[in-house]
């Protein structure tokens, strides 16, 4: 069963509170918005590659962790 975008939105969501990151930190290290990175953990935005990379390296936690079934 494929991963949908809102359980991958959870799964960031967790990743990043379970390393005590807030969306502040999380965007800075994105070059985002904390809005930006709001609506990427409530489904509202889309994840490149590229930001999934970025916040499992800063949430500790593999991409493949983040997103594995």
């Amino acid at each position: 069963m494929p991963i949908t975008q809102l359980d991958l939105a959870r799964r960031l969501r967790s990743a990043r509170k379970a390393c005590h990151i807030t969306q502040a930190k999380a965007a800075k290290a994105l070059g985002v918005s904390r809005s930006a990175v709001f609506q990427m953990e409530t489904g509202q935005r889309g994840v490149s590659g590229l930001e999934l990379h970025q916040l499992a390296q800063h949430s500790q936690s593999g991409a493949d962790t983040i997103v594995s079934v």
